[in-house]
C-alpha cells in the first residue's frame, strides 16, 4: 500500500501542474437515485426487446432514455419533466432532419453546419436551450451515419418514447420527494427572517444568517455540477439576494425603535410557503408610500419584492415586450435570447467553422465511422459544457479509457441479451461519472454508445478501434480549429464581464432617469448584450476544472443580482411610460459606475445611498442587493 501511494506521488510530482488539475476528479457523493433511474431507464426498453425476441428495437428508445438522463441537472420535477420533454422534442427533430439529408454528400455537410449554428444560438435561452441544441445536433448526426433500417419518422417516434419513459419514472418517483431541496432552504431562510422580524435581537438575527448561508450553500453546491443556467435556482438567489435587503429594513425598523409588525413577520412567512409551493391566504402588503416613516416603507417595499420573485414571472427583460404591457410569445422570447451576447455569436461561429470541417474530414478521408468526428466536435464544443481545453482534454482522456472498455466488453459479449449486462452497469455509473468530471463520464459513456451502435451495426469489437480513430481527429479539430485561433475562448474571465455589464447598466440607468435624452433601446439592448457575454463566460468558467470553479461559483449572486437590477429598471421604465411617477435615480447610474470600477481594483463596495423617493425605492434595493452579493454577505 505505501509503495502504491509512493508510485502515485510520483507520478503527480512528473507531470505539470494544470495536467493534474485538469483531469482530476472533483469529490462528489454518488447520486444513488439518479444511478438507478438512469439504469432502470436505459435497461428497460432493451429488456423489453430482448423478451420480445427483437433486440435491435430497444436500441433507439434506450438512446431517448440515456439522453434525457444525461440531461438531468435537477430542479423541480416541473423542471425535469419540462426538460426532458423539450429534449425529446429535439432529439426527434434531430433524427428527421438527419435522416432526411442523409447519404447526400456534401449537403448532408452544409445541412449539419447549419443545424450546428442553430444548436449554438439556442444554448443562450438558457439550461434547458442548451440540452436542446446540444441534443438536436447529436441526434441530426448520428442519424446521418448510423444504420438505421426504419425511416427518420419512425426512428424519431422510437427515441421519443425512450424519452416519455424517462418522463414517465420521473414522475412516479415525484410523491417521494416532492419539493426541491434547495427551495427548502430558501423557505427556512425566510421563517427565520419572520421571527427576525417579529423578535429582532442577536440570536434571531443569528439563525437567520445562517439558514441564509445553508441555502447559498445548498444551491451552489447544487450549481456546481450543473451545466446551463437554470431559472429555477436563479429565482431562488434572487430570492436569498433579496431576504438581506428585507433584513436591512427590518434592523432600520428597529434602529427606529420602531415595531415591524406581526403583519410584516406573516408576509414573510407567506413569502416561505408560496417558494414551497403550499396553499396560503395572501395577505395583501399595504402600499410602500402610505407607509407612516421611511423604514416601515422600506420594509414593505422590500418584502413586496421578495413577493414579486415569488409570484412573478422572473426572467430577464429579454422575455418582456419592450412596453412591459404584456410578455412577449414564447417564440420570440426564445429568438430574442438567441440574440444576445457577442460572446454567444462568436462561438455559434466557432461551432459552426469546427463542425463544417469535421464534415469536410468526413468526406475526403477513408474514416470508416466519420460521422463520430463530427459528434465528438459537437459534445467537446459545447459552450455550457466550459473551458474548451480541459474539456477537450477531459474528454479525449475519457473517450481512450472508454473505447479500450468497450473493445473488451465486445469481445466478451458480442451479442445477444448478456449486453444488458454491461449496459446496465455502465448506465448506473454515468450520473455519478458526471459528477466527478467530463473525462469520467466520457469513460461511461463511449463504451455504452459502442455498445448501442453494435447492436445494428454488426461490426464487432473494432468498432472501439474505430471510435478512438474519430475521437482522436475531432479533439484536434476542437484544440486546432476551436481554440487555438481564439484567444479571448482560452480564460473565462468573470470579474471584467461584470464590471462591464455593470457599467452598461448604469449607462442605462443614467439614459432611463437622467435629465438628458438617450436611445432607450440601444442602451437596454446593449446592457443585455453584456449581460449575455457574463453569463457566458460564467457557464464556461464553472465548468473548469474543481480549483477554478469553486471560486467562480462565489459570483453566481452577483451575476443574478445585477440581472435583477436591470430588470428592474427595464419595468420602473416601462411603468413610467404608461403614467407611474417617475423616479429620481438619476444618482443610482453614478453609484453602478463606481460598484463596476471597485470590481475592477477589488476595493470594498460601499453602501448604497437611501432613495431620494419612494418610486426610487425598488431600484435602490436591486442596486443593494448587488452589493450585497457583490460584498459576500450571504
Amino acid at each position: 500500500m505505501g509503495r502504491q501511494w509512493a508510485s502515485r506521488r510520483a507520478i503527480a510530482d512528473l507531470a505539470p501542474g494544470w495536467l493534474v488539475e485538469v483531469v482530476r476528479p472533483a469529490p462528489a457523493t454518488p447520486p444513488w437515485g439518479r444511478m438507478t433511474l438512469c439504469l432502470i431507464a436505459v435497461v428497460t426498453p432493451l429488456a423489453v426487446a430482448v423478451a420480445a425476441g427483437r433486440l435491435i428495437d430497444g436500441t433507439l428508445p434506450a438512446m431517448g432514455a440515456l439522453t434525457a438522463v444525461a440531461a438531468d441537472q435537477g430542479g423541480s420535477y416541473r423542471a425535469r419533466s419540462l426538460r426532458f420533454a423539450v429534449v425529446a422534442v429535439a432529439g426527434a427533430a434531430g433524427f428527421l432532419a438527419g435522416g432526411y439529408i442523409r447519404g447526400l454528400g456534401w449537403w448532408t455537410v452544409l445541412g449539419i453546419t447549419a443545424l450546428s449554428l442553430v444548436a449554438a444560438l439556442l444554448s443562450g435561452v438558457g439550461g434547458t436551450g442548451s440540452v436542446a441544441g446540444l441534443n438536436l445536433l447529436v441526434t441530426s448526426v448520428v442519424a446521418t451515419g448510423m444504420p438505421l433500417a426504419g425511416a427518420p419518422w419512425r426512428n424519431a417516434a422510437m427515441f421519443v418514447a425512450g424519452a416519455c419513459w424517462t418522463i414517465l419514472l420521473v414522475l412516479l418517483i415525484w410523491p417521494m420527494h416532492p419539493t426541491l431541496p434547495e427551495r427548502e432552504g430558501v423557505a427556512a431562510t425566510y421563517r427565520a427572517l419572520a421571527d427576525f422580524l417579529r423578535t429582532p435581537n442577536a440570536d434571531t438575527a443569528a439563525r437567520f444568517g445562517q439558514a441564509r448561508r445553508t441555502a447559498y450553500e445548498a444551491i451552489l453546491a447544487a450549481r456546481s455540477w450543473s451545466p446551463g443556467s437554470q431559472r429555477e435556482r436563479t429565482r431562488l438567489v434572487a430570492l436569498l439576494n433579496q431576504s438581506s435587503v428585507v433584513r436591512d429594513a427590518g434592523v432600520a425598523l428597529d434602529l427606529e425603535s420602531i415595531d415591524a409588525a406581526p403583519k410584516s413577520a406573516r408576509y414573510a412567512e407567506q413569502i416561505a410557503a408560496a417558494v414551497l409551493g403550499e396553499p396560503h391566504t395572501a395577505t395583501p402588503m399595504p402600499d410602500a408610500q402610505s407607509a407612516a416613516t421611511p423604514a416601515r416603507r422600506a420594509l414593505r417595499s422590500a418584502l413586496a419584492g421578495a413577493m414579486e420573485l415569488v409570484d412573478g414571472d422572473y426572467l430577464s427583460e429579454q422575455v418582456q415586450s419592450s412596453t412591459g404591457a404584456r410578455p412577449r410569445r414564447p417564440v420570440r422570447a426564445v429568438l430574442a435570447q438567441m440574440r444576445t451576447g457577442r460572446l454567444l455569436r462568436l462561438f455559434a461561429l466557432r461551432l459552426s467553422v469546427c463542425m463544417a470541417v469535421a464534415g469536410v474530414v468526413s468526406e475526403l478521408f477513408s474514416l470508416q465511422r466519420s460521422y463520430w468526428v463530427m459528434l465528438t466536435v459537437a459534445v467537446v464544443l459545447k459552450p455550457d459544457f466550459g473551458s474548451v481545453f480541459a474539456r477537450a482534454l477531459q474528454r479525449g482522456l475519457g473517450t481512450i479509457v472508454g473505447a479500450v472498455i468497450g473493445a473488451a466488453l465486445l469481445a466478451i459479449a458480442s451479442d445477444g441479451p448478456w449486453l444488458l449486462i454491461p449496459i446496465a452497469l455502465l448506465a448506473f455509473a454515468m450520473p455519478y461519472g458526471k459528477r466527478r468530471n467530463w473525462g469520467l463520464f466520457s469513460t461511461f459513456q463511449t463504451p455504452l454508445v459502442i455498445l448501442f451502435i453494435d447492436l445494428p451495426a454488426h461490426i464487432g469489437w473494432k468498432l472501439a478501434e474505430i471510435r478512438l480513430l474519430d475521437a482522436v481527429v475531432g479533439c484536434a479539430i476542437v484544440l486546432i480549429l476551436g481554440y487555438l485561433p481564439w484567444p479571448g475562448s482560452w480564460q473565462a474571465p468573470v470579474r471584467p464581464r461584470l464590471a462591464d455589464a455593470l457599467d452598461a447598466i448604469a449607462e442605462y440607468f443614467g439614459g432611463a432617469f437622467g435629465s438628458e435624452e438617450a436611445n432607450l433601446p440601444q442602451l437596454r439592448r446593449a446592457a443585455y448584450d453584456r449581460l449575455g457575454d457574463l453569463r457566458t463566460s460564467f457557464q464556461r468558467a464553472i465548468a473548469e476544472p474543481a480549483a477554478v470553479s469553486r471560486r467562480m461559483l462565489a459570483w453566481w449572486p452577483a451575476v443574478i443580482a445585477a440581472e435583477r437590477a436591470l430588470d428592474v429598471a427595464t419595468a420602473t421604465v416601462a411603468r413610467t411610460a404608461h403614467g407611474a411617477p417617475a423616479p429620481a435615480a438619476a444618482g443610482l447610474a453614478e453609484t453602478v459606475h463606481a460598484m463596476a470600477e471597485d470590481i475592477r481594483t477589488g476595493r470594498p463596495i460601499p453602501e448604497v445611498p437611501e432613495p431620494p423617493d419612494e418610486q426610487s425605492r425598488p431600484l435602490s434595493d436591486a442596486v443593494r442587493g448587488v452589493r450585497y452579493a457583490l460584498s459576500g454577505e450571504h
